[in-house]
C-alpha cells in the first residue's frame, strides 16, 4: 500500500471522515506521523491510501509482522473497507490462513511460477497443487 503525494492535512480531513478507521482506533494526531512511526503503522498506511479513492489497492503482506489480534482487526478493516468503497485488492502474502477469507481468487506462486488459480473456496477444498494438498 503505497500513497502517493497526497498532503497530510487532505488525508487528516478525508479519512478521519470513515468510521472504520475510528473503530481500530486511527487517531488524528497519526496524520503528521510516518507509519513508521507508529505501533501498527498499516492502519495509517491504509487511510493515507484511501484518500485517493484507488480502484485498486496492492496490499503486499500487510499483516505479516502483526500479532494475531492485529492481524484480525486489519484484515477484517480491509474487507469492510473493500465492501464500502468497492476497490479490488491484489493481496499478496505467504500465509494462506490470512488470504482465504478475504480473497475471492487466489493465484499459488512456488519458486516464481504460477502454480495455481483458482476462486478460492475450489482452491481450498479441492487444490490440485502438491504444495497446498499438504
Amino acid at each position: 500500500m503505497t500513497p502517493s503525494a497526497t498532503s497530510f492535512k487532505d488525508c487528516r480531513n478525508i479519512a478521519f471522515g470513515i468510521p472504520e478507521l475510528h473503530q481500530i482506533r486511527v487517531r488524528p494526531t497519526y496524520a503528521s506521523r510516518f507509519p513508521h512511526e507508529l505501533s501498527g503503522g498499516q492502519r495509517v498506511a491504509i487511510a493515507r491510501v484511501l484518500v485517493e479513492r484507488p480502484a485498486v489497492v496492492v496490499a503486499d503482506e500487510p499483516v505479516s509482522a502483526l500479532d494475531v489480534t492485529v492481524q484480525a482487526q486489519i484484515l477484517t478493516l480491509l474487507q469492510q473497507l473493500r465492501e464500502r468503497f468497492g476497490f479490488s485488492c491484489l493481496f499478496i502474502d505467504q500465509e494462506l490462513g490470512v488470504v482465504e477469507p478475504l480473497c475471492d481468487r487466489v493465484l499459488v506462486m512456488y519458486q516464481g511460477r504460477i502454480m495455481e488459480q483458482a476462486p478460492t473456496s475450489r482452491l481450498f477444498e479441492q487444490p490440485i497443487t502438491p504444495i497446498l494438498a499438504d
